[in-house]
């Protein structure tokens, strides 16, 4: 699969961030992050509950604080052939600031600092994940006018 190439595509996307005062206005402005999953096979509902153990838990503490507005996970209920993706957790972070940043979702995964107070379940959640992609995404809803 050619989703591993997702971390350098971002990279220059953090830097055009981070330039002038249109940083600023970036940096103030919601974002949501799509994080799609495909993991060892047969293995998919190991790795819900293991996601839901250590991130998930974490994602609900910075929902409390305000630096989260919401979390949303999918999971496929049908899918054909071996190439379907597995889980996407969608995060809506208040502002960039907070997905970047040293708490940010993003951040731990790229960087490497534990997300959890679960090292254990982490590392075997790692090991089951055997491709992933991140993407930044725009959302609109579409709204039917009442009766």
């Amino acid at each position: 699969m050619a989703h591993g190439m997702n971390k350098l595509i971002l990279l220059p996307l953090l830097a055009s961030l981070a330039s002038g005062a249109a940083a600023q206005d970036a940096a103030d402005k919601s974002l949501i992050i799509e994080h799609t999953f495909w993991v060892q096979k047969g293995r998919a509902s190991q790795f819900s509950t293991l996601l839901e153990r250590t991130e998930l838990m974490r994602l609900e503490a910075l929902i409390e604080s305000g630096r989260v507005d919401w979390i949303r996970t999918t999971e496929p209920l049908l899918v054909q052939g071996d190439e379907g993706w597995d889980l996407r957790v969608t995060i809506a972070w208040r502002n960039r600031v907070d997905a970047f940043g040293p708490q940010g979702f993003l951040k731990q995964q790229v960087d490497g600092p534990r997300a959890s107070n679960r090292p254990i379940e982490r590392d075997l959640l790692n090991d089951l994940i055997v491709d992933r992609q991140d993407t930044i995404i725009e959302e609109s809803v579409s709204q039917r006018p009442g009766p």
